[in-house]
Formats: structure tokens, sequence, C-alpha cells
């Protein structure tokens, strides 16, 4: 009798990656300059996460030993000394030296990503119909998940289906998963702290009327329990935006096919994701190395017995987005 070999050879995996020869192109009209990029970034204001000051510098926490939180901001040492008993239940050290809070930072100072969440938010909430007063009267929160991903499609797949890596050190990319939003203090979602509730006060006060004023509240997926609120409007341009709903367009790299995908929060998402990843410069500064805790993320994907929330978010992308292929058919 003879066996077959089908189910104990190795399989070869062949991945075809292809790019649209206009990318770049396309890249390059829509991508912020580093310099506009520095400009917006001066002018972020940050806020102590204990009593509520508003000043351009700030310190991180530093507590958990020798390494560092970095995931809020005090303004003296006494103040942080204040909120340790609320914060100590979700402070952490952290693989990346800047922490979670570089990154919301450089999203915030591009105006082309900027306002897109800010669409994401007006599709979310249906703002076109509000009759709620969202944001004149009514704070809104805008959660936005974020992870890295190689920027390499072969180590993306090395990380999938081998688990390792040839470097040690592999560049990442910041990539967008879920975009969700909500009303403090209605459905089950806590209230505003009075802090915040005091800075979303001052902001409304200082925007246009016109202007719905939310937060926009960045979760990195490594650790779900810390998040980095900040102050964001959505304007009547982003409403009428968000009325036209004017599809997406995108080209095939192997086959040069056009592909339109009507406009929602994942096609925004997708926009975003795409945007990035065609940026091979690092021209936006959302590019670093990967940690093994973002990796691990990725290694999980294909394990059919994770269903941690951060692997579930992923696969979820990928479920979605036209750059992974077939890849869902492994999963």
């Amino acid at each position: 009798m003879s066996s077959s070999t089908e189910d104990t050879e190795p399989r070869t995996l062949r991945v075809i990656h292809a790019v649209h020869p206009d990318t770049q192109d396309i890249f390059r009209k829509f991508a912020v300059p580093k310099e506009t990029l520095k400009t917006n970034k001066g002018t972020i204001e940050k806020v102590c996460t204990n009593c509520g000051t508003i000043l351009k510098k700030l310190s991180v926490c530093q507590r958990v030993c020798a390494t560092e939180c970095k995931s809020v901001w005090y303004c003296t040492k006494e103040c942080q000394k204040k909120d340790w008993l609320r914060h100590k239940e979700t402070c952490t050290p952290v693989e990346r030296s800047s922490g979670i809070t570089k990154f919301p930072q450089t999203i915030i100072a591009n105006t082309l990503l900027l306002n897109t969440l800010a669409l994401c938010a007006a599709i979310d909430l249906d703002l076109v119909n509000d009759k709620r007063r969202l944001g004149f009267d009514v704070p809104f929160v805008g959660q936005i998940n974020v992870g890295m991903e190689p920027s390499g499609s072969t180590d993306l797949h090395k990380l999938l289906f081998t688990k390792e890596l040839a470097n040690s050190k592999t560049e990442g990319m910041v990539q967008f998963n879920r975009f969700m939003s909500y009303i403090p203090g209605q459905f089950g979602y806590s209230p505003l702290e009075p802090r915040q509730m005091a800075v979303w006060n001052q902001i409304r006060a200082q925007s246009p009327k016109d202007a719905r004023v939310g937060m926009l509240e960045f979760v990195y997926n490594v650790n779900l329990k810390q998040s980095t609120m900040v102050n964001f409007c959505v304007h009547p341009e982003h409403l009428l935006a968000a009325k036209r709903a004017e599809p997406f367009t995108h080209f095939s790299g192997i086959t040069g096919a056009k592909v339109v995908h009507p406009m929602s929060v994942v096609t925004c998402l997708e926009f975003m994701n795409t945007h990035v990843r065609a940026d091979k410069q690092n021209q936006l500064q959302l590019r670093t190395d990967m940690t093994e805790s973002d990796m691990d993320i990725i290694r999980g994907v294909m394990d059919r017995a994770n269903n941690s929330e951060a692997v579930c978010l992923l696969r979820e992308k990928i479920n979605r987005e036209g750059f992974y292929g077939n890849l869902s058919s492994f999963m």
C-alpha cells in the first residue's frame, strides 16, 4: 500500500506582491510635507492628567521601577503623586522609548489623517441628520484603535506563517484597526472625568460656532487599558463630504483594474492605511522599529485559539482590506 505524502511534505506558500506604478505619485499628491507636520506639532498643547493644566511641555509618567510608563502627562511631581492611586491600575512599562503618546501627536498634526478621522466621526454618528446637538451641547468621543505592522510585505508574511524574522529589528508602520464613536455617560459608557469635561468646555468656547467639538481617544492595541485623548472638531465641510459620500477608487497593482468602494468608516480607514503604507521614506513620521509585543499580535492571527481583542481586530482588518489579498482563507 502506498501512502500519500500530501499532508507530510512542507507546503510552499507563494506570495505575489505588486505595486501600482502610480502609487508614489498619488502619495505625493496627498501627503502633508514634513515642514507642515513640524509646524503643526509645535501648536499642540498638553493637558496634565491630574489637574487639567494646559501647557506646551509636560512630563510623562516615570514610575514602574526603572522603566517608564509614558502614557500620561503631569505638570508637576506633586500632580503625579496625587494621581498615582488612579493611574497605578493601568501603569505599565513600554517597550517603545516614546511610549504611546508620540504617534497620536503626529497623527493629529497630519491634516489629511485628522480630516479623515473627522469624516469617520461624521459618518459613524450620522452627524448630517443629528438632532442631539452633539459637539455643541453634548461631547462625543471617537475611539481609534492603532497598531503596528511590518512596513514590508515579506516581513508581514514571515511573521504570519513562520512566526520568525531574519532580522532582530523590523521596521513597522502605524495602521488603523477600528474606529468607533460613543457619547460619554450614555449607553453604558462612562461620563468624561471633570478635568476632561473642563477641557471640552474650554475648547468648545474657543472653537467656531458651527464646529462640533469632540474628543479623539487613541488606543494602542498592545495595551488596550491605556489611551490618549485629544480634542478635535468636525467642521461643516466634513458633514458635506459625508453627505456627498463620494466613493474611494483603488487600482489593482496586478491587473490595473479599477475598484470602487462606497464611502464608509472602514473604507476611510483603508484609505488612511494605504496612504501610510505608501510612505516609503517616512515622510509622515509614522514608522519605527516594531516591538516584540507588536509582533506577537501578528503571530497570533493564524492561531485560531487566540481570540484576544487585539488579534481579532487585526483579523477583521485583514478580512476587509484589499492589500491582504486572500490571506483570510488561511485564518
